[in-house]
């Protein structure tokens, strides 16, 4: 996942960069099965959502399905 962070001319740049490198306390890794989904390619959307209040959530918005090959004759 990236982030982008803007600063203003007055944030001094060494701490804005290093609140780019700092890693999260806790990362979770969801693993997404495509057993039933058709091979076409087509867009679906994932919406990930917790019971915890105050966890940040950073999930992708959705993915493509995969294209099946076309077998040459």
């Amino acid at each position: 996942m990236g982030r982008v962070e803007f600063f203003s001319q007055q944030q001094r740049p060494r701490a804005g960069f290093k609140s780019l490198t700092d890693a999260p306390e806790v990362v979770y890794v969801l693993e997404l099965s495509l057993d039933g989904v058709k091979p076409d390619g087509s867009y679906h959307r994932v919406k990930v959502k917790v019971d915890r209040e105050g966890m940040q959530i950073q999930a992708r918005q959705g993915y493509s399905a995969p294209k099946q090959d076309k077998k040459k004759k």
